[in-house]
């Protein structure tokens, strides 16, 4: 007799587990699709980003000197670089697209 009871009791206390979860299953999935987010601060802009890097000698006043496209050839061609020397290179990084542009140099 005591074993029915306990079997009885624990078909009870499964199905109750059994209906717990499922509707902790449907209260999740009804969250996934009820859900909704209203972003303000969001713009989606097209546009070009055209980035033109040129040089000029160091040893010239960078407003009153000719600038050399920097994607035709080297900036420094000197081949022997020994102890002491040193060579100056004014370097123009210029924007010529539509879009906003952010960089880092490093050296």
């Amino acid at each position: 007799m005591t074993n029915r009871k306990t079997t009885k009791k624990a078909l009870i206390f499964s199905a109750l587990s059994l209906l717990l979860c499922f509707s902790m299953l449907i209260g999740t999935t009804f969250a996934w699709f009820t859900d909704s987010v209203t972003s303000a601060g969001n713009i989606i802009k097209s546009g070009t980003l055209d980035i033109a890097m040129s040089w000029a000698d160091g040893t010239t006043d960078p407003a009153q000197t000719t600038w050399t496209d920097a994607s035709t050839g080297a900036i420094f061609d000197y081949d022997n670089w020994e102890p002491g020397y040193a060579e100056v290179r004014h370097i123009k990084i210029e924007n010529k697209g539509t879009l906003a542009l952010k960089y880092t140099v490093v050296i």
